[in-house]
């Protein structure tokens, strides 16, 4: 199946009360990053952000597996700094 055909059945399953979806899937491996993983999503990054976000607030061992990768990713400079002005104001906690 497509991404798309997969997202179309996916959101069959859960019901039209769903606007954004995201699915991660991966497949095991001993090797952490040698996992081969998909993700499908019909959401925009907001929503797709929220949805980590909550997962992470509920996993106290994903949260800490985050924490040891996050120095390392990168992200779109002008949207880092729009997000803290818009959110955090002109100053860095």
């Amino acid at each position: 199946m497509k991404d798309k055909k997969k997202l179309k059945e996916i959101k069959k399953i859960i019901g039209d009360d769903y606007d954004d979806v995201v699915v991660f899937a991966a497949k095991g491996d001993d090797d952490f990053n040698k996992r081969e993983s998909l993700s499908l999503y019909d959401s925009d990054s907001g929503a797709l952000a929220a949805m980590i976000c909550n997962y992470l607030e509920a996993d106290p061992v994903a949260t800490a597996i985050v924490k040891e990768v996050v120095p390392h990713l990168d992200s779109d400079p002008l949207t880092s700094a729009m997000f803290n002005l818009s959110f955090r104001g002109n100053h860095h906690e």
